[in-house]
């Protein structure tokens, strides 16, 4: 008979199990542990037990029975109710021992049957990078230095640190880094990869540093999150630093002129010269030159009207920018897709779910449970996503609500548990940070207007509910908060100021909400939360100006995507065919270094491109391209942009100007609220710090504090705060409203 056919795999792959006995001793042992449980109504944790179980799910998972062998097996599956109940009810003693033997065999079973059924595991891992860096297109002679060789530079050439990579005349590569950012080299390019840095605890954590020897990088960063990352291109004494999203360009020319331009968003810039480091904010549309190697000169700051060429690659690279973001978006949904194996409302979810819950009964240690319960919630979160994908948010609603439960019972647990398992919790926590550092990372790329976005807004949610004590909330929400306005820049890029407009509001909100907490702390916390509050908010400005310095666009915008594996393609190279992608996200994003300038310094903000020279400073008008329709391929579908009416820009203008008075006015009312009981050292040094940033040439703040009154300026405006007048209690008395006669 057929159906038999399936039990003589499962008798020979246990047939093969090496000899599974106990010494007379070792049983006598065991079997005084069962009996000591059951005698306590517990589940008792048997290392022999344990083994069994996981030789069962090994064998189960090589096997692939037939389909009226699974379904005959299935009815197993009722046999786990009576072990369940075996926690709940009494049972007589003469009951125990044989009720206990038989609901562990039907749990064993049961293990084995769903292995076997689904070959369902706790494996659920967040979609990551891979964690290379290689060489994703080459056109023409690309070569690669190593130790001394040179090796030819192919497509998919895995890239390490220390390597040098270079194009000959009329031949470009393309690089995907680690971190997911990518860079396009230009014909004769010479550069030299000087650090590939992946945090092994945290792998959100990254660190890229790049030399440019000779020739044109162009470099887009898209999704960092972590404070500690950051991609790095160094040219002469010139060093380009973007710690969150941004698009650059570096470039270095036969006469030793290096140039630095920020193409979008913001990019921090450094350099060292004989007599000083120099550090300035370089925001969108403004660049600086470094004339020479002598690292005495100064950088020169400018607006400069880009040339034809220019021109040419700086559109060429945003079009493929907007291509790759795309597949990064596409990749992720991909990957969570693929972990899941069935959703609900399939026949057989009932059945998934009980196999998990059997397999966290049978997991015996508290610890080990509650890495398991993370797992699940990680199933979840992927089954959410599916059905966010099919429009499905009703259905996906409730498994966020049970991933956001599951997570707080691990951190409620851990909180609990801290002082007297300080390492495992510390790995739990640990656990759970990576877990949702890693969704926050891959889902930085979805904006409001995509269906996933509700998925990115849970993981916020989850990550302020599990931070750990009242200070690391603020910080998370103020994360959060910034995010709001990064999406701002994303949606202005698409020509979506309505939802921009939305963003900024949101930010608004959650800073007045943040502030008004923070007045409700303890005295340390609450000094701890405005240092927080004093560090994201000078860069909150920053981003807030260069929302609105943005220039708007000059008219509809066609624009025609090459479609390569990556989506990484030279525009101007090849023969591929072309796919049309609406105009997608122009990644924004904020990134600084703290500065420390001299009365010396330049720092600049606004919207163009940027060079180096001790000159003056000088602003002429600004002009960032539009993206041309590349002559690539025969195939030429396009997707347009729409250009803003004055009425939307007039409100986005607004909605900044006054989110700027928020701002101001909130971080004043959170360093009176921690100065008035005694000076804070620590807030009072903050207050230093941002005395010495500039921004678009002249000082981002300037504060003034007293006891009872803060002041700021800002942009030409003066904010000054003073506690609120406390109005003394009435005593109930009430005057009449007239005498009363008298007889």
């Amino acid at each position: 008979m057929d159906l038999f056919k399936s039990f003589h795999p499962l008798e020979k792959k246990l047939k093969q199990c090496g000899g599974m006995s106990l010494s007379k001793e070792k049983q006598v042992e065991m079997k005084h542990r069962i009996l000591a449980a059951v005698a306590k109504n517990e589940v008792v944790n048997e290392p022999a037990f344990a083994k069994l179980i996981i030789k069962i799910k090994e064998i189960a998972q090589q096997l692939n029975p037939r389909e009226h062998f699974r379904i005959l097996l299935k009815e197993k599956l009722l046999m786990i109710a009576e072990f369940q109940a075996s926690r709940r009810f009494f049972l007589p003693a003469r009951l125990r021992t044989t009720f206990v033997r038989r609901a562990f065999a039907s749990a064993l079973a049961f293990v084995f049957v769903f292995s076997v059924l689904f070959n369902s595991t706790f494996k659920i891992e967040v979609a990551q990078a891979s964690f290379l860096t290689s060489l994703e297109y080459v056109s023409g002679t690309v070569e690669v230095v190593r130790d001394g060789n040179v090796l030819v530079g192919d497509m998919g050439f895995v890239l390490k640190a220390d390597d040098v990579i270079r194009t000959g005349k009329d031949s470009k590569a393309v690089i995907k880094f680690l971190d997911q950012s990518v860079s396009r080299l230009d014909e004769d390019t010479e550069i030299k990869i000087s650090r590939l840095f992946v945090n092994p605890l945290n792998k959100t954590e990254t660190t890229v540093e790049v030399v440019l020897n000779k020739g044109r990088l162009w470099s887009r960063v898209i999704n960092l999150i972590n404070n500690l990352s950051s991609f790095q291109v160094k040219v002469h004494n010139a060093l380009a630093v973007a710690k969150k999203k941004a698009a650059f360009d570096v470039s270095l020319s036969s006469k030793g002129r290096a140039k630095v331009s920020a193409v979008k968003n913001k990019v921090d810039l450094v350099v060292a010269t004989d007599r000083k480091v120099v550090e300035t904010t370089l925001v969108k549309g403004f660049s600086a030159e470094v004339k020479s190697e002598t690292n005495t000169g100064l950088p020169k700051v400018s607006q400069e009207k880009p040339d034809v060429a220019q021109e040419k690659w700086v559109k060429d690279n945003l079009v493929q920018d907007q291509a790759y973001i795309e597949t990064v978006k596409q990749d992720v949904k991909d990957q969570m897709s693929d972990q899941v194996k069935m959703l609900p409302g399939n026949p057989l979810y009932a059945m998934k779910e009980l196999s998990e819950s059997t397999k966290l009964v049978l997991t015996f240690d508290d610890f080990d449970k509650k890495k398991k319960v993370v797992m699940v919630a990680q199933e979840k979160l992927a089954e959410a996503e599916v059905l966010l994908e099919k429009g499905d948010a009703i259905g996906a609603d409730p498994l966020l609500k049970e991933f956001q439960s599951q997570i707080d019972e691990v951190h409620q647990w851990a909180s609990a548990f801290e002082a007297t398992h300080p390492v495992q919790v510390m790995e739990l926590r640990t656990m759970i940070s990576s877990m949702l550092d890693g969704y926050e990372k891959q889902l930085a790329v979805i904006l409001p207007d995509d269906s996933l976005y509700v998925l990115k807004t849970a993981i916020g949610n989850t990550k302020i509910l599990v931070a750990a004590g009242p200070v690391q909330k603020t910080e998370e929400k103020l994360s959060q908060a910034t995010e709001k306005l990064n999406e701002a820049h994303d949606l202005v890029e698409q020509g979506n100021q309505a939802g921009a407009v939305a963003q900024v509001q949101e930010y608004q909100n959650a800073i007045s909400d943040v502030v008004s907490e923070v007045k409700q702390m303890q005295s340390d916390d609450k000094e701890k939360a405005v240092s927080a509050i004093i560090d994201t908010k000078a860069e909150d400005l920053k981003s807030l100006e260069a929302l609105v310095s943005q220039p708007e666009t000059a008219d509809a915008v066609e624009v025609t995507v090459p479609v390569v594996a990556p989506n990484l393609l030279p525009i101007g190279t090849g023969t591929a065919p072309v796919q049309t992608l609406a105009p997608t996200e122009a990644i924004q994003g904020t990134s600084s270094i703290p500065l420390a300038l001299g009365t010396d310094t330049l720092a600049v903000g606004g919207s163009s491109t940027v060079g180096f020279s001790a000159e003056t400073l000088v602003q002429p008008e600004v002009i960032v391209p539009a993206p041309q329709v590349p002559a690539v391929g025969s195939e030429l579908l396009t997707g347009e942009v729409a250009k803003p009416s004055p009425a939307q820009t007039a409100e986005l203008k607004k909605t900044v100007a006054d989110a700027k008075t928020e701002t101001l006015t909130r971080l004043g009312e959170a360093v009176l609220e921690v100065q008035q009981n005694k000076a804070s050292v620590p807030v009072m040094q903050k207050l230093q710090d941002i005395k010495k940033m500039d921004m678009n040439g002249k000082p981002l703040m300037d504060i003034t504090l007293s006891r009872d009154k803060v002041t700021i300026k800002s942009d030409g405006n003066v904010i000054s705060i003073t506690p609120p007048v406390v109005t003394p209690p009435t005593t109930g008395l009430k005057t009449p409203e007239s005498l009363p006669v008298q007889p």
